[in-house]
Order: C-alpha cells, then sequence, then structure tokens
C-alpha cells in the first residue's frame, strides 16, 4: 500500500487551526488537544496541569532535542499507522500454525478443531483471491488495501499541538509551550483562580468544533492530491470536460484475448459515446482484468484513465489519450458508488482529475454502459454454470499496460465446451465430470464456484498447467489428486 504523504497534513492542520481567527481562542474542548487535557484532568484543569500536558509530549517524542515539530508528528503518525496494520494483518495470519507466513486451508481447519481461529475461518475465501486453497503474504495485503481498512493517523494530541506553535515556525518548544499557558489562561481564566471550568470553556466550543471539522476535511482533500500526484500520474481534465467513473467486480462478458496472463479471465465491458460536443474525461475501474470497449462518438473522449486491482486495457481509443495508474490504491476498484467505499473511490477519482467530484456508475458484472448518460446495459441473463459469453477482439486494437495475447483455451466453462469440442475432454456422466485425453496448454481460467469440474487425466496426458480453482483434478494413472474441493480430500 502507498504511504499517504504525513508532512503536509500536518502542516495544513497547523495552518487552518493556527490561522488568524483562532490565533487567541485555543479551545480546551472537544476534539482539540486542550478538550482532551479537559477530560484527560478532571474537566476543569488548573494552570499547571495544562503546563503539564503540553510539555509532555514534548519532552517524550521530540526526537533531535530541538522542539516537538512535524517531522516528530509525522514519526508518531508512521508508527501509529504501522501498528494498526500489523494489527489487521495478524488477524489473518493467526492462522499461520507453520510459520511459513502462508495460511492454508488445512490450518484452519485445524484451529477450527481446537475450538480457536473462528475469524480466520470466515475470511478465508475471501482474502484467498485466487481460490487455489492458500493464503499468502500478497494476498493478505491485497485483501487489507480493499477492505476499506483505513490506516490514516490524524497524529492524536501530536498533530493538534502543532496548531499551538506561538511563532508558527514549525516548532513548539518548552518556552513555548509555557507562553501558550500563560496566554491561555490570561484570556479565558476569567476569575483569575487558576482554574479553567467549564463554564468559561463553554462559549468556545461551537465555534472549535466547526473549525477542527473544516481542518479534517481540509486534511483529507490534500492527502488524496498529493497521492494523486505522487503516484498516480494522470492528466488533469480541463474546465470544459465532464468527468465520470465507471466501475465493476469483473464484465459480463469474456474477452477473446487476454491482458496479463492467459491463466486469468479477462472480460470486455462495451462502452457507447453517445453524440454530443462536451469532452468527457473517463475513468475506469475493476477487480477482474477488464478491455473497456469504445464505441459511437469516441471522438468526444478526451482522456481514458484506468485503475483498479488488476491489469487492464482499452479499445477503441487512441494510445495517446489512455492513461494507466501506476499503482492500485490510487484508484481501488468499486461497482456501488453511492456506498462508503464507493464514495472514498469517488474522491480519489476527483482528486486525480483536479475537480471536486465525478458522476459515477457501476455493476457487480458490467455489461456495458453508455456515456455520458451512464446508463449501465442490462445484466446478461441465463443458467450461471454456462459462464458468460465470449466478445471477438483484435489483440493490436488494444491499448494495455501488461501483455495481450489471444487465449488457445478460453477461460471457465466456455474453455471446457472449446475443449470438449477439440477434442481433447471427454464428457462423463457424472455432472460436470470430464476426462483429459490430449495435452493441453493450461487449464482453463477461473474454474471456481459453479464453474468449477471434476477431472480425470487419462495415462500418458502430462499433468495440466495452470490454477484449478476449486476444481478437483485426479491423475488416473497415480491417484494423486489436485485442488481442495470436498471429493479431493
Amino acid at each position: 500500500m502507498q504511504r499517504i504523504p504525513i508532512i503536509p497534513a500536518a502542516a495544513l492542520l497547523l495552518a487552518v487551526l493556527a490561522s488568524p481567527a483562532l490565533a487567541q481562542d485555543f479551545t480546551p474542548e472537544q476534539e482539540t488537544a486542550l478538550g482532551q487535557a479537559a477530560r484527560q484532568l478532571g474537566g476543569e484543569p488548573t494552570r499547571e496541569q495544562f503546563l503539564a500536558f503540553l510539555t509532555e509530549p514534548i519532552r517524550r517524542k521530540d526526537r533531535n532535542g530541538d522542539g516537538f515539530d512535524i517531522g516528530d508528528v509525522a514519526a508518531e503518525i508512521d508508527a501509529e499507522e504501522a501498528t494498526a496494520r500489523a494489527v489487521a494483518i495478524g488477524r489473518i495470519l493467526a492462522g499461520d500454525l507453520d510459520g511459513d507466513f502462508e495460511v492454508t486451508r488445512a490450518e484452519v481447519q485445524a484451529l477450527q478443531r481446537l475450538q480457536k481461529g473462528d475469524l480466520v475461518a470466515r475470511r478465508f475465501d475471501e482474502v484467498d483471491k485466487d481460490g487455489n486453497g492458500v493464503v499468502t503474504l500478497r494476498e493478505i495485503a491485497e485483501d487489507f488495501q480493499e477492505g476499506g481498512v483505513g490506516i490514516r493517523s490524524t497524529g492524536g494530541t501530536a498533530a493538534i499541538l502543532m496548531a499551538l506553535d506561538p511563532d508558527r515556525d514549525g516548532r513548539l518548544t518548552l518556552a513555548e509551550a509555557g507562553e501558550v499557558t500563560e496566554r491561555f489562561f490570561s484570556s479565558y481564566d476569567t476569575d483569575g483562580d487558576g482554574v479553567m471550568s467549564r463554564r468559561e470553556l463553554s462559549p468556545l466550543a461551537s465555534a472549535t468544533q466547526a473549525r477542527l471539522q473544516l481542518a479534517r476535511q481540509e486534511i483529507e482533500k490534500v492527502r488524496e492530491e498529493r497521492e494523486a500526484r505522487a503516484v498516480c500520474g494522470a492528466p488533469k481534465a480541463e474546465p470544459d470536460q465532464k468527468v465520470m467513473l465507471i466501475g465493476a467486480y469483473e464484465a459480463a462478458a469474456i474477452s477473446s484475448v487476454f491482458v496479463g496472463s492467459p491463466e486469468e479471465e479477462t472480460g470486455t465491458v462495451p462502452v457507447h459515446v453517445e453524440p454530443g460536443k462536451t469532452p468527457l474525461y473517463v475513468l475506469a475501474t475493476s477487480y477482474q482484468p477488464v478491455i473497456w470497449q469504445f464505441d459511437g462518438a469516441v471522438e468526444r473522449v478526451a482522456t481514458v484513465v484506468v485503475g483498479g486491482r488488476a491489469s487492464g486495457g482499452v479499445a477503441g481509443i487512441a494510445e495517446d489519450r489512455v492513461h494507466f495508474l501506476e499503482a492500485e490504491d490510487c484508484l481501488p476498484y468499486t461497482y456501488k458508488p453511492r456506498s462508503v467505499e464507493g464514495v472514498l473511490v469517488r474522491r480519489k477519482a476527483a482528486a486525480i482529475a483536479g475537480v471536486d467530484d465525478v458522476e459515477a456508475a457501476g455493476d457487480y458484472a458490467l455489461a456495458g454502459v453508455s456515456l455520458p448518460d451512464m446508463t449501465l446495459a442490462p445484466r446478461v441473463s441465463g443458467n450461471a454454470g454456462d459462464g458468460p459469453p465470449v466478445t471477438r477482439i483484435s489483440s493490436p486494437a488494444v491499448v494495455a499496460n501488461a501483455k495481450v495475447g489471444v487465449y488457445e483455451v478460453l477461460p471457465g466453462p466456455a474453455g471446457v465446451a472449446q475443449l470438449v469440442a477439440s477434442g481433447h475432454l471427454v464428457k462423463l456422466r457424472g455432472h460436470k465430470e470430464y476426462r483429459l485425453v490430449k495435452p493441453i496448454p493450461y487449464l482453463p481460467a477461473r474454474l471456481t464456484g459453479a464453474h468449477s469440474i471434476n477431472l480425470v487425466v487419462a495415462p500418458g496426458v502430462p499433468r495440466p498447467k495452470g490454477n484449478p480453482g476449486h476444481s478437483c483434478i485426479v491423475m488416473e494413472k497415480t491417484g494423486e489428486t489436485i485442488g481442495l474441493t470436498p471429493s479431493c480430500r
């Protein structure tokens, strides 16, 4: 996961909270550093207690002995985020019984027999992206990035203390902490008793709350913009361009060509562009590899930006107008633009394009979309076990960020049907049972769920390459089984 730049956020918090309007308003209320002190110290802290609160982090966390500065804030934030990541990832690695940094289904079952590991068992199939029955560190990291586990510390008290820096030089010293305490009590301790009462603090609460909320919003905006500029290079939208985001988990149709690897399923989504004068800026994101196939008034499309988890491609748009984001975290996939995660992805898309917001639409298995009205094509109906239809595409027409090639064996049920037609597979009497009688380049991709099969490999035929997914493969000569379905155990 790309680490979100921290120092600009802390600096912005200092700038917003320490603006001229707040120069005298050191409000010790909810969500401010002084408010935290009031709660920790009984709600009506004394002058001495306030001074101790301000100087404690300086004494404890000042790395260089030159005062508490933005670098110290960044170091604390990094440590908080690293701890949170370790805890989240460790919940899955708790199932790694043999210490090889992988979690197998057998290990999960062993934990369950010990009446432990319920969380690991519930999450196992979600994290096991390729369905091979082994959860790797890479899959755990991918799940962590996709799951909306927001590791975005604000630095807590540390960042807000920076707003109290009297001379605005980005460093709070022990002497300045004393000055802040004296000025605060001189301004708001109206009865001069050296105690900040709730009555004396209450008039400042609502204004401080509103300013703090604004600061947090600005920090989030800066984080997204800096992240986009750092690793998510794409041109900004022009003022006259309409910016849209289309998303999917996967495509409703399979492509006849693959992007990345023939052992993965690449889908295709038709994107029809209606006639019109307004130029379009399109962002597209998916979980599975997708080729976004543009047709219609494609001259309107000024820019296409492709994000998501997997490799992707674009057809129908000139190469100089297509941009692929470097990191998955730039623009995660979403097919529910109004959900919580969808809103976050829309904000990332807006930051990439340099606009305030984007229009968005999506579907789990996206069958097509019309632009700029964002009308979605109806989902493809039929028996799920038959698999999606295949769309024929010319590989030279695809602009992609990975290798493009023609499938020798199509993915899923289409590939099984292809191998039956070519005589490589012979259908047996059992449900979805086949016998492999000739060597094949690789197994059809994504033989998972309703698309899984039972396959007997005839003597003399080599063990097929590729991922069996949820399918069971039996070597007839030796009885060796490959796969993790119940019949293979």
